[in-house]
């Protein structure tokens, strides 16, 4: 039971795991902002690049505290906390996606320089619609299944 003294809370996050996994978030907001920033005009660059570090770290966020409520609610050593980890990043890799189809890639298809850049490093240009939607669909019926299932261990 949550608040019960006999109950040993889970150890914290270790804060490499933290520090690490915001870096792996915020690491192509950074590329793109760089990118931006050397064949882009200003406009774009501020337009783009503080959205993309803001919905990243906002997601890195949402994906701890999915993690680190779970740990607290089921325990490290059941399957939970991994599924909470699992749903939390296919969740953000659909929103990141979604963000990238509706938002940059159209601004960015007025700077052919750019595209080329992104083809040249292997990047695609363009999603297939059904991909956004699958992985925010897989992300939010585990971590709602994680949340029922934690709900009925309390």
């Amino acid at each position: 039971m949550i608040g019960d003294s006999t109950h040993s809370t889970p150890p914290r996050l270790p804060r490499s795991a933290l520090l690490g996994s915001l870096v792996g978030f915020m690491a192509w907001a950074v590329a793109l902002g760089v990118l931006l920033a050397t064949n882009a005009d200003a406009a774009t660059f501020w337009r783009l690049t503080p959205l993309a570090c803001f919905v990243s770290l906002g997601l890195w966020a949402l994906v701890w505290l999915a993690v680190d409520g779970t740990r607290r609610r089921c325990g490290v050593a059941g399957i939970e906390p991994a599924l909470s980890l699992l749903g939390g990043i296919l969740f953000a890799l659909g929103s990141l996606l979604a963000l990238a189809g509706e938002v940059i890639l159209p601004t960015l298809a007025r700077y052919p320089d750019v595209l080329d850049v992104l083809r040249a490093t292997g990047s695609s240009t363009s999603l297939p619609p059904f991909l956004c939607v699958a992985l925010l669909g897989g992300g939010a019926c585990l971590l709602a299944w994680v949340g029922w299932r934690s709900q009925r261990r309390a």
